[in-house]
């Protein structure tokens, strides 16, 4: 649905070996730290990040994350006064 409605993201997906062949085998991965999963959209007033990361032993986490523009902006600005 996200790519439905902002566009196609950029997407990382780098695995540790080589590609697994399945969905199963991917997932595996990703609960034994051998990938690494981000996908990116950009829009007008910030962007969208869908990430998938190992949580415990069994379990993994699927997160969304809303990066606003003008907060992250404000934020820059900031920083690079401090430097």
């Amino acid at each position: 649905m996200l790519t439905e409605k902002y566009g196609t993201p950029e997407c990382i997906e780098e695995f540790s070996d080589r590609e697994p062949s399945s969905d199963f085998l991917k997932f595996h991965a990703i609960l034994n730290d051998e990938c690494h999963y981000i996908s990116e959209f950009s829009c007008e007033n910030g962007k969208i990040q869908l990430t998938m990361s190992k949580q415990d032993y069994n379990s993994a986490s699927v997160i969304l994350k809303y990066i606003d523009k003008a907060n992250a902006d404000e934020t820059r600005k900031k920083v690079m006064d401090d430097l």
